[in-house]
């Protein structure tokens, strides 16, 4: 289509079609006719769209919390833990043990405990 082979128009361009550009699309910045998307976003074709990866990343991750915070309760109904809470520190640390990408990911932030 003659319309993808147009750059991007930068930001502002308000009759983008008559400057013989497209405009920037919606989670987009967009510079000398180059498409860049925002964090968390993906380009597909002239679309800035959510990263799948990182809806499935934060699927798992809630899953891993979920299912650690139901296994401390768990333990202090049955009188193995004397805490009614779990730091920070602790959940992270469990999170690390059961899912390498935060290990990886604090590690790279240097945020991982202790």
């Amino acid at each position: 289509m003659w319309f993808e082979r147009l750059p991007f128009c930068d930001e502002g361009e308000r009759r983008p079609f008559a400057k013989g550009c497209r405009p920037c699309p919606e989670h987009g910045t967009c510079k000398d006719g180059v498409l860049t998307c925002a964090k968390g976003y993906v380009r597909r074709r002239a679309s800035c769209v959510e990263d799948r990866e990182i809806q499935v990343h934060a699927a798992a991750l809630l899953r891993d919390i979920k299912h650690i915070l139901d296994t401390a309760a768990g333990k202090k109904l049955c009188g193995e833990l004397e805490s009614d809470m779990l730091t920070s520190e602790e959940l992270i640390a469990e999170l690390e043990l059961r899912n390498p990408k935060v290990r990886k990911m604090n590690s790279i932030c240097g945020n991982s405990p202790g």
